[in-house]
């Protein structure tokens, strides 16, 4: 079993809990999926290794729930920070995906060339 992390999530006690193997091949196949529509989420926090599918698969948190009346950015990035904690391998993958990425625009587009 992997590491588990307790958070309040709008006066609701969270868990957030290392993702296995499968459930990191389920996030990295959702983000390959060009049809999919962005979460507000990851629109919020575009720099942060976790998506919102991350996030949900970790604490059972029902995608919908991130964005309800009431909830405020700060309520989702304490869970975002736990879900990063318990999850530092998943972290570092995307952060070496991100790099990877990053270097392979520069190959296509060179750096000072306009995308205008």
């Amino acid at each position: 079993m992997g590491t588990e992390r307790k958070v309040m999530f709008v006066g609701s006690e969270v868990t957030a809990r290392e993702l296995t193997v499968k459930e990191i091949d389920q996030v990295l196949s959702d983000m390959e999926d060009t049809k999919s529509e962005v979460h507000m989420v990851d629109l919020l926090f575009g720099d942060e290794p976790i998506s919102a599918k991350a996030v949900s698969l970790s604490t059972g948190l029902e995608l919908a729930a991130m964005v309800a009346d009431g909830v405020t950015p700060s309520d989702v990035k304490k869970v975002i920070d736990q879900v990063k904690e318990v999850n530092p391998t998943f972290v570092g993958m995307m952060s070496r995906l991100v790099n990877v990425g990053g270097k392979l625009l520069n190959e296509v587009r060179p750096e000072g060339s306009s995308t205008d």
